[in-house]
């Protein structure tokens, strides 16, 4: 009767250790589907960015990076492009600067390549679709009080006077005022920059 009994267990706990099993397997199955379903709604949603409610495509204005190259980047890499900062790969607004993050780390110290500069800019573009002075970058650097919003490295600038403030939003907003950018960047660089430690 021991030998039934025990034969009957072992047999019940094969298919219970079975079913829990193929359960298991249910369970990964619906789960990779939803997943998937997810994946697929945000990739069709991600066209949508673009549309201007009314279901025509909008087109931006594209950012000028030879602009960026010749006068925000000097400001722009290095107020922001630290490595405890924007030079952090986590970052939606991502940098690339000669001391920060590099597409290679023997590169730090060196100038900006081609690559990284087009990736700036693009970083750029890809944080807000903006082109005025509603652009994601422009807002987080002003004080909450003036306007701005939240910004985890605080205030950049007290108000939209501020150099950095009049240089970056000149290339943001693709102003044919170049004489106007140039003298804001220039200064922004004079005067805005965190005193080097060395």
């Amino acid at each position: 009767m021991n030998l039934d009994m025990n034969l009957a267990m072992s047999s019940a706990m094969s298919s219970a250790m079975s079913s829990a099993a193929q359960q298991r397997g249910v369970i990964r199955a619906l789960h990779c589907a939803v997943k998937g379903a997810w994946i697929v709604a945000l990739a069709a949603g991600m066209g949508a960015c673009t549309d201007d409610g009314a279901g025509e495509i909008v087109s931006l204005m594209p950012l000028d990076e030879v602009v960026y190259t010749d006068h925000v980047h000097a400001y722009v890499g290095v107020r922001c492009g630290s490595l405890d900062c924007h030079g952090d790969l986590g970052r939606p607004l991502r940098l690339f600067a000669e001391n920060g993050l590099r597409g290679d780390a023997s590169l730090r110290g060196m100038p900006v390549t081609d690559d990284e500069r087009l990736r700036n800019v693009d970083a750029f573009a890809g944080v807000s679709i903006a082109r005025d002075d509603g652009h994601l970058a422009l807002r987080k650097g002003i004080d909450p009080d003036r306007g701005g919003i939240n910004h985890l490295g605080g205030v950049m600038w007290a108000d939209r006077d501020a150099a950095g403030y009049r240089c970056l939003a000149a290339w943001l907003t693709g102003s044919d005022d170049l004489a106007t950018l140039e003298s804001a960047c220039s200064q922004a660089v004079a005067e805005d920059l965190p005193e080097s430690p060395f």
